[in-house]
């Protein structure tokens, strides 16, 4: 009868543990929604409950945060990204806004360059200046272009000096030259600005300098015609250098 009793017993309070060890499976694999209960009257078996269900509660409100926290992110890219996009729609319109200036800007011409000194934008006035159209010159390099053979390397080590450090080198007049070869004085201006279409790209602005040099060997030539003058008048010493009469 005594064993009898204790089978009895042992089925009775085996049974609740059976189910408690469903139980923790199921939490193990964070199947949460249901609670963990029992009306086993023993006081062993309610204390495992209440710690299983306990664990179960806070396995259930860390998932919540997590989703909580995956929302805000999700939220927080989203947002991002859309500002991101509509800066870049911004910056596309000022882009373009200003390129529709520079191609019409009739003294002054501009072109932009990339880290390997192909061309990327010509204007108009940059076809006036140099002789070649935008069609002939994107893609090309600009030391094959408009840079006297003389002078390349230098360049190149210019150009390369430019990108690395983001910023243009003094302005200055150069000597280039025109796609017929012949020489074509500028003065010439950089700077390097990160585009949203091509990244960042150089670009130079040169004032033609045809004119005024004309000007000035037009001045020069009337300074020496004088300077001739005033020697055969006996008025001056002879002449020794062009900047001394």
């Amino acid at each position: 009868l005594g064993i009898a009793v204790a089978i009895r017993i042992a089925r009775q309070f085996g049974q609740p543990l059976i189910a408690l060890a469903d139980d923790s499976r199921r939490i193990g694999s964070l199947q949460l929604d249901q609670p963990v209960a029992t009306d086993a009257p023993w006081r062993e078996i309610t204390v495992l409950v209440s710690a299983i269900e306990g664990m179960r509660n806070h396995l259930q409100e860390g998932q919540k945060k997590l989703r909580d926290a995956n929302s805000d992110l999700e939220q927080k890219v989203s947002e991002r990204t859309l500002a991101l996009h509509q800066s870049r729609e911004v910056l596309k319109k000022q882009e373009a806004f200003f390129r529709a200036i520079f191609d019409n800007v009739e003294t002054l011409a501009i072109q932009g360059y990339l880290a390997d000194g192909s061309v990327a934008y010509w204007n108009n006035a940059s076809q006036t200046t140099y002789g070649y159209t935008a069609q002939e010159a994107l893609g090309k390099s600009l030391l094959d272009l408009i840079i006297p053979p003389a002078i390349r390397a230098g360049v190149q080590g210019a150009v390369q000096w430019m990108f690395s450090h983001k910023t243009g080198i003094p302005p200055g007049r150069l000597k280039l030259q025109r796609k017929d070869g012949s020489p074509v004085e500028v003065y010439s201006s950089h700077t390097v600005i990160d585009t949203a279409d091509k990244g960042p790209m150089m670009f130079c602005l040169d004032i033609n300098l045809t004119e005024l040099v004309h000007t000035e060997q037009a001045l020069i030539e009337r300074a020496l015609a004088y300077c001739d003058w005033a020697v055969a008048k006996g008025l001056l010493a002879i002449r020794t250098h062009v900047d001394v009469c």
